[in-house]
């Protein structure tokens, strides 16, 4: 298990375990008002970075192996989104909470993440990163009741907040 450190949003350092690592993506907004941080790291304890989220993936880059598993897809605001890939897997078919913009999703831990990229290009991102790549659903965006609706659906990454 590899540390990476990095500075918190009270200016202390902070070190992230690289195994550990599920998810990073710029501050948004609204968050902006309560954490002095831009980036916002998700993982066995969330925490909030003064570095950038691209600054955040320099640093688990130059750690030795994090290249294999360390991915970047697009989320629905158009941002990046970065993740463990030993933690993915897709494309998943949504259902519900789908953000204005989503084109696909696919399951990070116990969350979907929603992201702009088509099936086909989730799938590739999660292959090339270590991730468990599904078969493309046949449809991967529900926007009206399907007969999956029987089903437990995930919960979304950050569906309670505004991606702006």
């Amino acid at each position: 298990m590899a540390v990476v450190n990095f500075t918190k949003e009270d200016g202390q350092p902070g070190q992230l375990e690289t195994d550990t690592f599920v998810r990073m993506r710029r501050i948004l907004e609204f968050e902006a008002a309560h954490y002095k941080a831009n980036t916002k790291i998700n993982w066995s304890l969330d925490s909030w970075a003064k570095e950038t989220p691209q600054e955040m993936a320099t640093i688990l880059l130059a750690v030795d192996g994090v290249s294999k598993f360390l991915g970047k897809l697009t989320m629905p605001d158009g941002t990046t989104v970065w993740f463990n890939g030993k933690n993915a897997e897709g494309p998943i078919a949504v259902t519900s909470n789908i953000p204005a913009g989503t084109k696909s999703a696919f399951k990070l831990k116990s969350k979907a993440q929603p992201v702009t990229e088509g099936a086909e290009q989730v799938q590739a991102a999660l292959k090339a990163v270590g991730g468990t790549a599904l078969p493309i659903p046949d449809i991967t965006i529900f926007s009206l009741p399907s007969d999956k609706d029987d089903e437990p659906q995930l919960e979304i990454w950050d569906a309670d907040v505004p991606l702006s």
